[in-house]
């Protein structure tokens, strides 16, 4: 049938553009090949065939718009279904899976799925095969199988080896490196960790599979307490992620081999196609990801990108060489930064188009690890202002970063005493689906409010269900209801807690030094020698270079060295905690060790602090090591009174704990003061 003459031009017409754009995508330059394959979409005289628009999907989330590349990947998976390419609909068919499961839809994304096994079933063998295999492994873990999820990450081994594929490769070698950390072999999971990060850190893979194993990686290392590695990788991740983008270190087509000879096609992704949003390890399948929250914005953070159905954020010109993202309310969400990304602007039937020209999501994922590494290593003015860019910067699909960009921010913010603004982090973590905790009920201690700490830690530690899956989330609720349980008087259920932190440690530097802060606390309360867990917390601390829990460890090692009589010793952890406290801008605790570094003064006259004489017969039988029902049974008053003193105590003297209410009452003669004198 003859071809009319202005279809047959439009098919000339559009032709260059789809062939530049398909030379932008193996050049890595996705903005530019969102803009020409937008272009020629939009044509109305010549279609794009599916692998074309398998493209444009890509491309598209590259560019930001998530929304479309949805919506081009469900024509991409029907173009593949008409013309019976089973291989190419059931690649597509998981992606659309992958997508809808991190868009929060999980009806969808089954369906989805269970297409992807259909289509694929015929070829067991081919490299698509990976991609099932890998959801297999996830699927098991979900469901307490190990066995099963070995298995599935062996095959999926197996599966990427045939393929030749150095992405397939390298993500396998990270999922079978999840299923033992997993599992508790961590010797072997970071050994398989360390060599696909080999091929990361080489420049031997693709930029979409190079993003999204350094997400991987990072995640688990945190979740492993893993911190040496956590800090190599995060800088090496940052300084890919930095503009210019993408590297001209590799050019991707035709990089990778052929497959072996029985598969004709070769896979898709394999050819540096991005994988979608990268799953963090806290968005496994099955799990909806969480929702933002109200539009506004906190002090010093940018407001969330606002989620309905698919309505993403638009780039729309600034006329200042940058585009201005805006949300749906009006927000504006322009990425941090002295110039912004540049933009081209091109024109079509609905007017004027700014896209970005070079950008990469993969940048906030990747920063939410950057906050986290700074705020331990006490660089927190920048951990917070990165913390900022972290919500400017991630896409619908990743709002768990944005959730843990408040929940960081809120942490700083409590520790230099500015409580109401940590509040209102903690409260925009929470309405992005995460549990603000220990930090919510390390403030609500701060606050006086010891029942209500007790309770949140005791509700987020009953809800999470695979604690050994993440185990520096699990030792910091821990050591938070350590010091709570110690603000109470409830020793026992300090030791309990002790006990468990103690059992994770195994030979993680980070969990050592954790369980022996809090063993050494546990100790002082128990007024029993406390030296030997706190010096080698103390150690532990300072070969990690982490200076705000090296400074809280010196305070307990100062209460310790006043009990034993050595006032030289304590004044030198006294002042050295005071200088790392004033450092940080961690001004509680600064205040607490001027005050402690101040003498013992000796005078009876006139009580400390501003205590009441009452208040001062609690500190000093809390400073005796007594319970809160020792305590009430000595001075015939109720439990709930001697709680409402020391609420009142730790207020005056601007401590958090037992521990530190009882370094007071040493270092000030309290320990000493008889009621009436």
């Amino acid at each position: 049938m003859a071809v009319p003459v202005d279809q047959a031009a439009g098919a000339v017409s559009t032709a260059p553009a789809v062939e530049r754009a398909r030379d932008a995508a193996a050049r890595e330059s996705w903005a530019e090949a969102y803009t020409l394959l937008y272009e020629a979409d939009r044509h109305p005289s010549a279609a794009l065939g599916p692998d074309d628009l398998d493209l444009l999907a890509d491309a598209a989330w590259w560019a930001g718009h998530v929304d479309e590349s949805v919506a081009a990947r469900l024509r991409a998976q029907a173009g593949y279904v008409a013309a019976g390419d089973h291989r190419g609909a059931g690649h597509t068919a998981w992606w659309l899976y992958f997508e809808y499961r991190c868009l929060g839809r999980p009806a969808a994304a089954a369906g989805w799925l269970r297409r992807a096994r259909h289509h694929l079933e015929q070829d067991p063998d081919c490299p698509e095969q990976c991609y099932l295999a890998w959801t297999d492994a996830e699927e098991a873990q979900e469901h307490h199988d190990p066995g099963a999820a070995l298995a599935a990450a062996r095959r999926m081994n197996h599966l990427a080896g045939r393929s030749g594929s150095p992405d397939l490769i390298a993500l396998s070698r990270q999922a079978h490196a999840a299923v033992l950390l997993a599992n508790g072999r961590r010797r072997e999971g970071l050994s398989l960790l360390d060599d696909a990060m080999c091929s990361v850190m080489a420049g031997e893979l693709s930029g979409a599979f190079t993003g999204w194993l350094y997400c991987l990686a990072l995640t688990q290392c945190m979740e492993a307490a893993d911190f040496g590695r956590a800090v190599e990788w995060t800088h090496a991740a940052m300084t890919w992620c930095e503009p210019p983008w993408p590297p001209a270190s590799r050019a991707l087509a035709g990089r990778h081999p052929d497959p072996p000879p029985e598969h004709s096609r070769p896979a898709k992704d394999p050819g540096g196609r991005r994988p979608a949003r990268p799953p963090d390890g806290h968005d496994s399948p099955g799990r909806t990801p969480v929702r933002n929250g109200p539009d506004a914005a906190e002090p010093g953070l940018a407001a969330e990108p606002a989620l309905g159905g698919h309505d993403n954020p638009r780039p729309v010109p600034t006329g200042a060489g940058q585009a201005r993202r805006v949300g749906p309310t009006g927000l504006d969400l322009t990425p941090a930064g002295p110039a912004g990304p540049a933009v081209a602007v091109t024109e079509g039937a609905e007017g004027q188009r700014a896209v970005p020209l070079t950008d990469n999501p993969f940048r906030g994922l990747c920063r939410i690890h950057y906050v986290e590494v700074l705020d331990l290593l006490g660089a927190w003015t920048l951990a917070e202002a990165e913390a900022g860019r972290v919500c400017q910067e991630v896409l619908v699909d990743s709002l768990e970063a944005a959730a843990a960009a408040h929940y960081a921010a809120g942490e700083i913010r409590r520790r230099q005493g500015r409580l109401d603004e940590a509040a209102l982090s903690y409260a925009h973590a929470h309405e992005l689906g995460r549990i603000p905790q220990p930090g919510l009920a390390l403030l609500r201690l701060a606050q006086g409010k010891a029942d209500a700490a007790v309770t949140g830690l005791r509700l987020a530690l009953a809800c999470q269900s695979e604690p050994r899956h993440d185990l520096i989330c699990r030792a910091r609720l821990l050591t938070a209801q350590t010091e709570v349980a110690l603000a109470v008087g409830d020793v026992g259920g300090a030791a309990t807690a002790v006990a468990e932190l103690e059992a994770l440690a195994a030979d993680a530097t980070l969990l050592g030094a954790m369980a022996d802060t809090a063993r050494g606390a546990l100790a002082l309360a128990r007024q029993e020698p406390a030296q030997r867990p706190l010096r080698r917390a103390l150690a532990a601390w300072l070969e990690l270079r982490i200076p705000y829990d090296a400074a809280q460890v010196r305070m307990l090692l100062a209460a310790a060295d006043r009990a034993a009589g050595d006032e030289e010793a304590a004044r030198l952890e006294l002042a050295a905690a005071r200088a790392t406290f004033e450092r940080l801008g961690a001004a509680p605790d600064a205040r607490r060790a001027a005050a402690l570094l101040a003498g013992r003064p000796g005078t009876r006259g006139t009580l400390p602090g501003g205590l009441t004489s009452r208040e001062a017969e609690v500190l000093r039988l809390v400073a005796a090591g007594r319970t809160n029902k020792d305590i009430a049974r000595t001075l015939v008053i109720s439990e709930h009174t001697v709680a409402r003193h020391l609420n009142n105590i730790f207020a005056k003297l601007d401590v958090t704990s037992r521990a530190a209410a009882t370094a007071y009452a040493y270092a000030h003669d309290l320990a000493e003061v008889v009621s009436g004198k």
